[in-house]
C-alpha cells in the first residue's frame, strides 16, 4: 500500500440521506467528496488525526474516481447504513 498525503484537498462531507442517495446511490454512515488539484487514483482514503498507522484503520473505500482536465474527484464512503 502506498500512502500519499495531500494538503489543500477540498473535502466535503455528505450529511443528508437524500444527498448521499443522489450522489452515491445508497446511504452510508459516513461519506465525503474529495477534490484534488492533480490527477490521482486511490482505493482507500484515511484522514490525518484519525488514522492509526499500527492498525491501519480507519480507512474508507473510494467508491468512485472521476478524472477531469487537471483535477480528480474522489467519492469516499464508510460502511453502508442499515435501513
Amino acid at each position: 500500500m502506498v500512502a500519499t498525503k495531500f494538503y489543500g484537498a477540498r473535502v466535503t462531507e455528505l450529511n443528508g440521506t437524500q444527498e448521499q442517495i443522489n450522489v452515491l446511490g445508497k446511504q452510508y454512515d459516513k461519506s465525503w467528496v474529495i477534490r484534488l488539484n492533480c490527477p490521482e487514483t486511490a482505493d482507500y482514503v484515511a484522514f490525518e488525526g484519525e488514522y492509526d498507522e499500527k492498525q491501519q484503520s480507519p480507512k474508507y473505500i473510494v467508491k468512485q474516481v472521476r478524472h477531469h482536465k487537471s483535477r480528480t474527484t474522489l467519492y469516499v464512503v464508510g460502511t453502508e447504513a442499515k435501513l
